[in-house]
């Protein structure tokens, strides 16, 4: 249950994630809390790990990122924004390889301009990605569902989570 942004008031588990390997996918990261208590939820049921696509990490509590270090939990993310870069050069080198070893950022931008280019040129957009991923949802031996609900207004947010045997 989703009382404000960036909090969490309940969370529940639809399925069993013992010793299954979770993928949580999510549009935007920003303070970071729900997805944080995302990930706690799942590994305090077995999980066997968590890892988190991120679109946009927005990073309004950029110290979260520790947390997610201190528990294993891998992030990736593009680069979009680049609120993560600015704040790794505040850090100590420490701190920093510490966090290189969490978060991984992919470069969009060959793939944005390849997209502006096709348009350009009445292209097809869907030809650059012809070939190159190759994730067929039939090799799933899983699917669950995590939501998040409001109590007050019982909204439900459901996050999409793909378990890989």
């Amino acid at each position: 249950r989703r009382d404000k942004p960036g909090s969490v008031e309940w969370m529940e588990l639809v399925s069993d994630v013992k010793n299954k390997h979770v993928f949580l996918i999510d549009d935007i990261m920003d303070s970071g809390g729900t997805i944080l208590k995302a990930n706690e939820l799942l590994l305090s049921e077995g999980a066997a790990s968590v890892t988190n696509m991120i679109s946009h990490m927005v990073l309004s509590n950029p110290s979260i990122l520790f947390k997610f270090a201190e528990k294993g939990i891998k992030l990736y993310t593009t680069n979009t924004l680049n609120y993560y870069n600015e704040f790794l050069k505040t850090l100590p080198i420490n701190e920093r390889e510490l966090l290189k070893n969490t978060v991984r950022v992919f470069n969009c931008g060959p793939l944005l301009g390849n997209a502006v280019l096709q348009i350009a040129n009445a292209g097809s957009v869907t030809s650059i990605n012809e070939g190159k991923f190759q994730w067929r949802i039939n090799k799933l031996k899983q699917c669950i569902i995590l939501t998040t609900e409001n109590q007050k207004t019982k909204e439900a947010r459901i996050l999409e989570i793909f378990i890989v045997n």
